[in-house]
């Protein structure tokens, strides 16, 4: 999840003090009203419309109750009590009149906008009320198990289970995200951070409070995906380890959880998905030693590895050249357009050339014929040059005879 950033300035301003609108993001999109809980140190936003037009923004005080205002003279009648003051950040009390107090903590915020309804009608008709979340609370929750930093991590409210795995630095190779357990008030529940990647399940992906442990269990189960994919926010990328996520001639290793009826796509999916230049054709599963053409929707087993190729888009060259390596594939150009791009050494064989194809099978080529692309060029060495070799020769035989003579005299 992402927030609008906010100048300080406009966070002292609207939120509960200066140090918690840094820490807490403010939401840049509604929150869904049915899902959050209110709780201690959370600033809502009360706008009262129609007959009346008032808004005010209050905050859930450390033992859940939040004091309400309406439009008229400042009322001395409201005491600020000390959890009000701290909930608060010791601000001003809002301008209006003081009405009353609600107890608000720990029902939803479309709950708590029905009692607010219920409770503005008291005073005021033909008056509705909208209930919106100004700033979120701050959260502490403890995570453990296969992360990359372990401990106490503050974070907003209205962050996820996904949000705190990314601020603990990403789960390392083979943590099991079929099986993250979170503990709060005595209570264990496990959740499937796989089903809201892949399926949008939003319910195993849940919204932080206070007093959490989340523990990331090691897989027991796993399949490696390697190739051209793409890598979730929740991976950890180390490539000094080589047990977890890395990267690797142009494309990543994951280690991810095993399911009962795995697929190649679904693997692939929880590894982070198919890059664009992905070649789908060419995926391949590797089962216990044996290596064996796949397609998406095969069956995966325990210890597989899947590889995903990339489509071709060079041409190799090697051997006796001056600058071997990779050259742009464009359709059209020769063979001997390639090597010429790499500079041939002068005893570069330049009338036929070996090429390894994509699939490892090697071809001899003329100079002439079209090179495609992920062919590897390879520029023999020509032992003898006659021209060259040839005078060598003769001029040191010269060189000996003319010695001899000398010598003899």
């Amino acid at each position: 999840m992402t927030y609008a950033m906010i100048p300080l300035v406009l966070c002292a301003a609207r939120g509960p003090s200066r140090w918690d609108a840094l820490i807490r993001p403010y939401p840049e999109t509604q929150v869904d009203p049915k899902e959050y809980r209110l709780g201690p140190g959370d600033s809502i936003r009360v706008t009262l419309f129609g007959a009346v037009s008032y808004t005010v923004d209050i905050s859930v005080d450390i033992s859940g109750w939040v004091s309400l205002y309406g439009p008229g003279v400042s009322s001395v009648t409201g005491p600020v009590s000390t959890e009000e003051n701290i909930a608060t950040g010791y601000q001003s009390r809002p301008s209006g009149t003081f009405l009353g107090k609600k107890y608000l903590s720990g029902i939803s915020m479309a709950e708590a906008e029905d009692t607010l309804k219920a409770f503005y009608k008291l005073f005021y008709r033909k008056t509705d009320v909208s209930l919106s979340l100004a700033y979120p609370r701050v959260v502490s929750v403890s995570v453990l198990g296969q992360v990359l930093n372990q401990g106490v991590m503050p974070c907003s409210a209205v962050e996820r289970l996904s949000d705190l795995i990314v601020k603990a630095g990403g789960v390392t190779g083979g943590a099991d995200l079929t099986g993250v357990k979170i503990s709060m008030d005595g209570e264990d529940r496990v959740f499937n951070l796989y089903r809201y990647f892949l399926d949008g399940d939003k319910s195993q992906n849940p919204l932080l409070d206070n007093d959490m442990v989340v523990f990331i269990p090691d897989s027991k189960k796993s399949v490696v995906v390697s190739g051209a994919i793409g890598l979730l926010t929740i991976y950890f990328n180390d490539s000094t380890n080589p047990d977890v996520v890395k990267s690797v001639e142009g494309g990543r290793t994951v280690r991810v959880a095993w399911e009962e009826g795995d697929n190649v796509e679904r693997a692939i999916g929880k590894a982070g998905g198919l890059l664009s230049k992905a070649s789908v054709e060419g995926i391949t599963v590797v089962r216990g030693g044996i290596r064996m053409a796949a397609s998406l929707q095969t069956s995966l087993e325990p210890g597989d590895r899947v590889e995903v190729p990339r489509i071709p888009s060079e041409v190799y060259v090697f051997g006796a050249v001056k600058v071997p390596g990779a050259y742009q594939y464009s359709p059209g150009l020769t063979y001997l357009e390639y090597v010429s791009l790499a500079g041939p050494e002068e005893r570069g064989y330049t009338k036929r050339f070996t090429v390894v194809k994509p699939d490892g099978s090697r071809t001899s080529v003329r100079p002439q014929d079209e090179a495609r692309a992920g062919d590897r060029v390879i520029v023999d060495r020509v032992a003898f040059l006659w021209y060259d070799d040839y005078l060598k020769v003769l001029a040191a035989a010269t060189t000996i005879i003319v010695t001899w003579l000398t010598l003899r005299r």
